[in-house]
């Protein structure tokens, strides 16, 4: 009886307006991420259930989530199995999600992800009020394209300073790994 309340209780909620998140570099299902990053976790299982959970608290079913590269670990030959059990997964995740290609992603996922209604790029622009930005997910790939942006974000570098701000001083370059901020970020708290 209380579930049916709620239910009618949520009927009448108004609608909260979909906003959109960005992230990288979730590597689900791999294990050696652990050795390469701070993350400390017993096994790469305890890794999936605090990326779902904190990911589940921070963005809503209706929510657009951005992910710029390196979701799973799935360019080494990996099973039909593997893939099916990262895209069941990521399916747990709330929101529609928008993959952007990462090192990381390979061409039996990227198939996997467009069945399952996830679009795919390798790269994308977003203009916000501060500028133009393009999402790509290793940042020295947006070396010739930055004509016109104002934001390079990125991931591939779990953290690790962006070598290319020396090269490109006009350009700011934000690494939007899961390493640097630990949960899917709002896209226009960036570059708004």
């Amino acid at each position: 009886m209380k579930a049916v309340i709620e239910k009618v209780i949520n009927l009448f909620k108004p609608k909260q307006k979909p906003r959109t998140f960005i992230t990288a570099d979730l590597h689900l299902f791999h294990t050696g991420i652990m050795k390469h990053t701070k993350r400390k976790f017993k096994d790469v299982q305890c890794m999936n259930e605090h990326i779902r959970k904190v990911w589940n608290q921070t963005v809503n079913p209706n929510d657009e989530v951005i992910i710029v590269g390196d979701v799973a670990f799935t360019n080494n030959k990996p099973t039909k199995k593997k893939i099916q059990e990262a895209i069941d997964f990521i399916n747990t995740l709330n929101g529609e999600k928008v993959l952007i290609r990462g090192n990381h992603d390979g061409s039996d996922f990227i198939e996997a992800c467009k069945k399952n209604n996830i679009e795919v790029f390798t790269r994308q622009t977003y203009i916000g009020k501060k500028g133009k930005a393009e999402l790509i997910h290793d940042p020295k790939h947006a070396i010739g394209n930055v004509n016109g942006y104002a934001y390079i974000l990125h991931g591939h570098l779990h953290g690790n300073k962006s070598y290319e701000t020396e090269t490109n001083p006009n350009v700011t370059y934000i690494d939007v790994g899961w390493d640097v901020f630990n949960k899917p970020i709002l896209l226009n708290k960036l570059i708004n």
